[in-house]
């Protein structure tokens, strides 16, 4: 994992999967040089992730990617943007549409 990150100029924090890249065995959340371990199951790693932005008072890298997990998945944030809004009326309706085919 160290040859890994020092190869590369990553915006921190970040999340790193150790083994097979299409089914990693184990997540780390990598900040200033410390590898925190974040468990096998990955919604969980990412988990950690987005509230380790907070705890470490550190701007999201992806404005809107992260701002709509802090809108709709956790409730985070009250101001919604256009942009998210719209990803999230998007989401619904393909999401009743699956519902009304099965």
């Amino acid at each position: 994992m160290d040859n890994f990150i020092k190869d590369g100029n990553f915006t921190q924090p970040f999340l790193v999967g150790l083994g097979n890249p299409k089914n990693p065995e184990e997540y780390f959340v990598y900040l200033d040089h410390s590898a925190v371990p974040a468990g096998t199951d990955a919604t969980m790693a990412f988990d950690l992730l987005y509230k380790s932005f907070d705890v470490f008072n550190v701007d999201y890298p992806m404005y809107q990617f992260y701002t709509f997990f802090s809108t709709v998945v956790y409730g985070a944030t009250k101001e919604i943007s256009p942009q998210v809004r719209s990803f999230n009326i998007m989401l619904n309706q393909n999401q009743n549409q699956d519902e009304q085919l099965s």
